[in-house]
């Protein structure tokens, strides 16, 4: 056996659970950010579905060997440069992954499904 400083190769692996609120935590501490919506769906589906469950489909989550894109559902407050705010929770999100869970990301995509005054 060779002396040295070899380290076992570690690997950790995060539940959706985890990531969807580490992205969630993250996006709501920018500014303008009021909320989460779900993803596009009908009309019918949209009136068959709770406020939690809408609530859990505002973060999705893709994954492929290059990395994690994530997709997320948000409504803003009325009044602010939507472009500003959307690149605020991409940069957030982003950085909160990397920082707390060392995710691989591709993509932040930012969908605003709503805006409302506050």
């Amino acid at each position: 056996m060779e002396k040295g400083n070899h380290k076992p190769e570690t690997f950790v692996r995060y539940s959706d659970e985890v990531i969807i609120a580490v992205v969630k935590d993250a996006a709501s501490m920018c500014y303008g950010v009021t909320g989460f919506a779900s993803e596009r769906e009908d009309a019918l589906s949209s009136l068959l579905s709770s406020k939690k469950e809408k609530e859990e489909r505002s973060v999705v989550i893709h994954k492929s060997k290059d990395g994690y894109e994530i997709d997320i559902y948000v409504v803003l407050a009325y009044g602010l440069k939507v472009t500003e705010v959307i690149s605020s929770v991409q940069n957030q999100v982003a950085f909160t992954l990397h920082q707390k869970l060392s995710l691989p990301l591709k993509k932040v995509n930012v969908f605003v499904e709503d805006i409302k005054e506050i």
